[in-house]
């Protein structure tokens, strides 16, 4: 669980690479801009609940979402900041352990799709993987030996090949920065309140050291169950488990916003009794 997640390497705009050992041991490559250059522009969640203000939509157990803009005129993005600073003991999960490894895969999943690796063999998977060994067969078919070894099998036959990935949220990279450095840009208004959940309540420390994500900000509407039930087939199909409990607030425009909600094949929680084929009903209850 203590495994290392992240990359030193920045990211620069070119596909990750897709060797079968990336794929093993996933790192989410580091954002090219710092704390320094955030500046914050507002709350994630302009709609407040009736059982829950504003500020407490945008952050919860694992985390604090903010608007922020990189530069001047740029577009509108979103830092989601994890507040453990480092991993938990069991049997508690390290939030952004499992986030960032999540990340660093889909975008190793599109980039095995692109033109780039058109060369390569094909991506054949099972269409239906019953368990941890079908699931990690599938996703490590995307790696470049995985193809390489497609390309030499007699049959296809079982099989199904694979081209394209769904409509993912985007990732800018990771950050990180002490409390007191993110106090000194944040906005008095934008200070989240104290979060509970259950006996266990977050708050900012600035002598603490926290790891962030840079999101592309999704414009709020409504979940297309076709578009959100695409995306789960796949997630299925490429070994992602979800978590005991899901929430329909974490889906948005039919594109998963929260990657804490499911853990990969060799992620940290990994739990067969939630892999598998599920409905889009069933998250957009």
């Amino acid at each position: 669980m203590r495994e290392t997640f992240l990359s030193n390497n920045t990211m620069d705009g070119s596909y990750p690479g897709c060797s079968l050992a990336q794929f093993q041991r996933p790192l989410l490559l580091q954002c090219p801009y710092n704390i320094s250059s955030v500046t914050f522009t507002g709350r994630v969640n302009s709609t407040p609940k009736p059982y829950r203000s504003t500020a407490e939509l945008d952050g919860g157990l694992d985390g604090y979402n903010w608007k922020i803009c990189l530069e001047k005129g740029g577009p509108t993005l979103v830092l989601k900041l994890f507040w453990d600073p480092q991993a938990p003991e069991p049997p508690h999960y390290f939030a952004a352990q499992r986030e960032c490894q999540n990340v660093a895969l889909f975008q190793m999943l599109e980039a095995a799709v692109s033109e780039d690796k058109a060369g390569l063999g094909p991506i054949l998977v099972n269409p239906a993987p019953a368990d941890g060994k079908e699931a990690e067969a599938n996703l490590l078919a995307f790696s470049n030996e995985g193809r390489a070894q497609s390309a030499t099998l007699p049959s296809t036959e079982g099989f199904v090949r694979i081209t394209s990935v769904p409509r993912m949220r985007q990732c800018l990279g990771w950050m990180r920065f002490t409390g007191e450095e993110l106090l000194a840009r944040l906005p008095t208004r934008l200070h989240p309140p104290p979060i509970k959940v259950g006996r266990v309540e977050r708050s900012i420390s600035k002598h603490a050291t926290y790891f962030a994500v840079v999101y592309e900000y999704v414009e709020e509407g409504l979940n297309d169950p076709d578009v959100v039930q695409e995306v789960l087939d796949f997630l299925w199909c490429v070994g992602f488990g979800h978590v005991p409990v899901t929430k329909v607030e974490n889906w948005e425009s039919g594109v998963l916003l929260d990657h804490s909600d499911i853990v990969h094949c060799n992620g940290a929680g990994w739990d067969a009794r939630f892999f598998g084929y599920r409905t889009a009903s069933q998250i957009l209850h």
